[in-house]
């Protein structure tokens, strides 16, 4: 993972604002994917006549 090679082999600083935006970023792309996938396995409504 690119974030790992970062922080461990290059160095980069983690301080502690990135440590508190690196999981929420995480957590709203779960949120986002589950939602996209949960509307994409409802049945689609019968059409209107």
């Amino acid at each position: 993972m690119i974030f790992l090679t970062a922080v461990f082999l290059f160095g980069e600083e983690f301080g502690q604002a990135r440590m508190i935006a690196f999981p929420m970023i995480w957590a709203a792309l779960v949120l986002y994917t589950a939602a996209m996938l949960r509307r994409s396995r409802r049945p689609e409504p019968a059409p209107a006549r």
